[in-house]
């Protein structure tokens, strides 16, 4: 046994510090990334394979500012001394070194040299020839420490470790590793470092057997591990899946020959991706002595809130709150300093926490609820600390809860309820935790954060938020068990407890969708329904916590069930009686119903046109949720969930605009013929698809004729092509404006359109004003985003893929309003016709075009999407993951369906409104009764 160890020693160990050059934005796993890079350094492929293993203390941490540090380790085992003394030197010729300089990576030339040390020693080096030497009689040193002691080891990186053969038999995917603690008994742990040490040996040349001389020990522990999801791109854009345990696993009575074996494993990982530094394990005793020296962060991860963007923007979140009775008069920079010295205690770990005061809610048909709040100041620290770790870890959640979460709501969950139920699972087992904000033991969150983010200062003051007493009466009443509900940490460490529990419920195969401490799982059969309960009650008892038995039913989906304020009967859904006026309120703000419209005469005077103006001439258009139209004693009904949204008479409706998956009735189709009402079908990404109706235009051809004629003329089409960019223009420097960005180039841009003598020189002047302005929004992007201008097909990064969505989705509204309003669709007046291409929503879509700018700005910059939500296909392009793009298209069409006042007619309208009022103002420039006023904001 000793010769096969020797084999591997002598260890060396360098404990790396580097600065960033500029702002970095990493996934929360570092390996994949850092190992690349330092394989890119040394031109050895495999020697990270084999040789080199790697140690990232800086993990999950996300955000880097220039001149912020960043520590790492590799070892380097026995015949790798070249690779790590070649290491050493690319270090130290960093940047000039980076072997990729591409700004989508994280590890590039963004990063410079600042300090090389000895991991063993702690003390700095300048070349390799400085390093000890981690020898045979250093490991038995470290190994007799051990002996007659308690070990518990303590996973430093996620660890993938295949179940054995007999467990994972039809099995795929990540469903054959270890996913929770029955898979990974104590004695488990020791076989595979025996099997990760010997395997090693084989790939650097030696011989070991594939079983010990002597037996393995029948140790005795337990374990306590938890599944965290993690994915990275390889080079070719695609999405790799890597999820592993965290825990710790606990083991007494080892054998004195097998401790060597335990403590070589620290430093050599086990499990698959070992070699990206997968499997890390750190060897403690209860009271958290250690023997393996390990290096430590540059900084506590807390300390990139010390940034005051962060702190106003948890000030304005906690200003606006329900609870916010205690703001101080002054504003965030009057109060910054005191906010910042509190910080700088919680760091420094002597910050006192203050205590909670009760709060009663009461809610209507609900019992009341207590709420217990900090005082103010210490919300916003909270505040500001729940925001910093949101994104961390919201990439390692599972995606099957929807409570608290960004990007997610009651809406994802009934969509997926629905889905699932017309796959066939109709039964339902549904229950809730027993009093779960009360129960929970803070020890699980403890042993979370510990596992996930290895950094103590973050650890306390989270649990000390947490652990805060009451003070009711004068009296300071402690908190042994629970977390209080109006902390604003609570629903994220909710979360991160109970994705353990979606993530044991997954591996089983089940359907369980959870929103905060209420779930549901559906089933295909009473009997799973059944075991999936049993499964249920089994996994919440690990963390000791229950069922709540009152709640507790198991029912086939036919005979109906609540859950979050839905009635569901099969796949049908109906909102609950008590939350029916804020369902209607939302209905019918997805049916856009404008008065502006025309009879379907052609327009020759400035009276016709008047006339057209008459409140009882509706265009209706349905967008959002789906709904059914049908007809009623001559008036057109709109239902959803087969609660009435709208009820219009045939004879005030002139046209109508269905985006979607709606559903019209025979006999409704029938009315709108028989009323002259034509019926236009678009996608729900607006492109259009045809139209039910007479076939005449809805102003006759005369219109038509008039638009052809005019936009023949190119003085007249030059004219209308000014004022279209104007406003555009105007529009885009609004944005900048509110940003603090420079809008003043784009103004006196303004001023040289009306020099433009053709569409050439027009097109020259937007041009220039796109670039600043792109330019300057960019700017301000996160550097994950890796936005360098605006670029098309394909869209190479984030902000580009969100605004060819979003532009994509406008331009059907504009083209499908257009034709609804009798316009000529494959006319324009600015942009080039092109066969089949709708050129006259290329040009009306231009003043709208802003909103969908600031609006991915806002995503973006705000973090309600992150790096994760985004991935590149194998040709080099953005896309964007499934749930999130669907999420993306449907707050946007909401931002289309808000009010906004038009900057000179001071109407206020949603914007798809003012789509079709551009197209009236269009319509009277035309008949030459008006002029043509495009959408401004400015």
């Amino acid at each position: 046994m000793r010769e096969l160890l020797t084999s591997l020693l002598p260890i060396r160990g360098i404990s790396v510090t580097l600065k960033w050059l500029s702002p970095a934005e990493l996934k929360p796993f570092h390996q994949p990334a850092l190992s690349a890079f330092l394989r890119g350094l040394i031109e050895h492929k495999t020697a990270f394979n084999e040789g080199l293993v790697i140690d990232c203390p800086e993990s999950p941490r996300m955000r880097y500012s220039t001149g912020d540090y960043y520590r790492f380790t590799v070892y380097a085992f026995a015949n790798y001394d070249q690779p790590l003394f070649h290491l050493i030197q690319q270090l130290s010729l960093l940047p000039n070194s980076a072997p990729l300089t591409q700004s989508k990576l994280p590890f590039r030339d963004n990063v410079q040299l600042v300090s090389i040390c000895d991991t063993f020693s702690g003390q700095a080096i300048n070349d390799f020839f400085e390093l000890c030497e981690y020898d045979y009689d250093t490991l038995c040193t470290e190994a007799s420490l051990w002996q007659n002691k308690t070990l518990q080891a303590h996973w430093l990186s996620p660890a993938r470790i295949r179940r054995k053969k007999e467990d994972i038999t039809n099995m795929k995917g990540e469903q054959r590793y270890c996913r929770d603690n029955a898979h990974v008994p104590p004695a488990m742990l020791i076989e595979r470092v025996y099997n990760t040490i010997t395997s090693l040996i084989r790939a650097l040349g030696g011989d070991a057997p594939y079983s010990p001389a002597i037996p393995f020990p029948q140790v005795q522990g337990h374990t306590h591990a938890y599944w965290v999801d993690a994915n990275y791109h390889d080079e070719k854009g695609k999405k790799k899946t890597m999820g592993g345990l965290l825990g710790h696993v606990h083991f007494s009575d080892v054998e004195k020959e097998w401790l060597p074996w335990i403590v070589l494993g620290q430093y050599t990982g086990i499990g698959h991706y070992r070699a990206f530094g997968w499997g890390r394990y750190q060897l403690r005793q209860p009271d958290g002595q250690v023997s393996m020296r390990r290096t430590i962060a540059a900084h506590p991860i807390l300390t990139g809130i010390r940034d005051g963007a962060w702190l106003e923007d948890a000030w304005t979140h906690i200003s606006q709150g329900k609870t916010a009775t205690d703001k101080p008069k002054t504003s965030f920079k009057q109060n910054y300093d005191s906010l910042e010295s509190k910080l700088n205690k919680v760091l420094n770990e002597s910050y006192t926490v203050p205590s909670l005061s009760a709060f009663e809610l009461k809610q209507a048909n609900k019992d009341t609820r207590t709420l217990l709040i900090a005082p103010f100041k210490d919300r916003v620290l909270q505040r500001a600390t729940a925001q910093w770790l949101t994104p961390i870890l919201e990439s390692l959640f599972s995606n099957r809860s929807y409570g608290y979460r960004p990007g997610r709501s009651r809406e994802g969950a009934k969509e997926q309820i629905c889905h699932l139920i017309r796959k066939g699972y109709r039964w339902v087992a549904e229950s809730d935790i027993e009093k779960f904000f009360d129960k929970l033991d803070r020890k699980q969150i403890q042993s979370r954060l510990d596992g996930i983010f290895q950094d103590s200062t973050l650890t306390n003051a989270v649990l000390n938020w947490l652990s805060a007493p009451i003070s009711t009466n004068k009296n300071i009443q402690p908190r042994p068990t629970g977390i209080p509900q109006g902390s604003p940490l609570s629903p994220l460490m909710a979360n991160l407890v109970l994705d353990d529990f979606d993530n044991d419920m997954h591996s089983q195969g089940y359907q369980c969708i959870r929103f905060a401490d209420d779930f549901i799982i559906l089933c295909k059969t009473e009997a799973q329904a059944k075991r999936a309960m049993q499964s249920a009650e089994r996994s919440l008892a690990e963390h000791g916590l229950s069922l709540n038995q009152s709640k507790t039913k198991i029912s086939p989906t036919d005979k109906g069930f609540e859950f979050l304020g839905y009635l569901f009967l099969n796949d049908l859904v109906v909102e609950n009686r008590e939350k029916d006026k804020q369902h209607l309120d939302r209905l019918k703000q997805s049916l856009t119903k404008s008065e502006l419209t025309f009879p379907s005469t052609s327009i020759t005077s400035s009276d016709e046109i008047d006339q057209a103006y008459q409140p009882h001439s509706k265009l209706v258009c349905i967008a959002g949720p789906r709904c059914v139209l049908s007809n009623a004693q001559q008036r057109l009904e709109i239902k959803r969930d087969k609660e009435l949204v709208a009820s219009l008479a045939w004879r005030q409706i002139r046209s109508l605009v269905i985006f979607g998956q709606h559903h019209i009735t025979t006999p409704a189709l029938t009315a709108a013929l028989r009323h002259d009402v034509a019926v236009h079908f678009s996608s729900p990404m607006g492109q259009y698809i045809g139209s039910a109706g007479s076939g005449r235009p809805p102003h006759g051809p005369n219109l038509w004729l008039k638009q052809i004629h005019h936009f023949d003329n190119e003085k007249f089409s030059l004219s209308l092509s000014h004022t279209l960019i104007e406003a555009k223009i105007k529009s885009q420097a609004e944005v900048l404006r509110k940003r603090n960005l420079d809008h003043h180039s784009l103004l006196q841009l303004v001023n040289d359109i009306p020099k433009t003598k053709d569409t050439m020189q027009l097109n020259g002047v937007e041009g220039h004003a796109s670039q600043h302005y792109f330019q300057q929004l960019g700017s301000t992007l996160p550097d994950w985003a890796n936005f360098t201008g605006r670029n098309r097909r394909p869209p190479l990064d984030p902000f580009n893929t969100l605004l060819s969505l979003g532009y994509t989705l406008l331009f059907g509204y504009c083209d499908s309003i257009a034709r609804s309003d009798g316009l000529y669709p494959w006319q324009g007046f600015y942009h080039k016709q092109r066969s089949g291409h709708a050129s006259l929503a290329s040009d009306l879509v231009e003043p709208f075009r802003y909103e969908v700018d600031r609006f991915a700005h806002k995503l973006l910059t705000q973090s309600q999407l992150s790096e994760a939500h985004f991935y590149h296909d194998h040709v080099g392009a953005c896309m964007m993951e499934r749930e999130a793009r669907r999420w993306y298209l449907s707050q946007l069409t909401q931002q289309f369906l808000r009010d906004v006042t038009h900057s000179k007619t001071k109407v206020k309208a949603s914007l798809i409104d003012h789509i079709h009022k551009q197209n009236i103002s269009l319509t009277r420039a035309l008949a030459e009764t008006g002029t043509f006023e495009p959408w401004s904001i400015r």
